[in-house]
């Protein structure tokens, strides 16, 4: 299809290393199969996530499969991913490897639903903004 071999590129896009936009929301975390405890995600894009590991049990190119949770319920089971980026302040960053289409349809799904509210509580914030300078004068 035509279609498919569409892309473009922005200035500058070679030098940046975020491969996708990433959103944040309280109340998303990980279960990493084999271990009990969930893991705080710091960001989540379609490509990867961060999360905060307090022990720092993680190794740079550990593979491990986890489920991804919204307020305590499941969203997407069994992601593989590889760990591309140990810090010493104990975040752990890895990309999806392998996500079948299902999986990535809901990565999908979740990211641009964060992007949604993201966006909404910038333009009420705006608003409320707007409203009490013009109360002011």
């Amino acid at each position: 299809m035509a279609g498919d071999d569409f892309s473009f590129v922005f200035p500058g896009d070679g030098e940046s290393k975020r491969q996708a936009y990433r959103v944040h929301c309280p109340g998303l975390a990980i279960r990493i199969q084999g271990r009990n405890m969930p893991y705080p995600v710091i960001d989540l894009s379609v490509t990867g996530l961060a999360f905060r590991d307090g022990e720092r049990s993680f190794s740079l190119g550990q593979k491990i499969r986890l489920d991804l949770y919204v307020k305590d319920k499941i969203w997407i089971q069994g992601v593989s991913a590889k760990f591309v980026r140990i810090c010493d302040n104990g975040v752990a960053a890895c990309v999806f490897e392998g996500a079948t289409t299902f999986q990535e349809r809901l990565l999908d799904k979740l990211t641009l639903e964060l992007q949604k509210q993201l966006i909404d509580q910038r333009k009420r914030k705006q608003q409320e903004d707007n409203d009490s300078k013009s109360q002011a004068t």
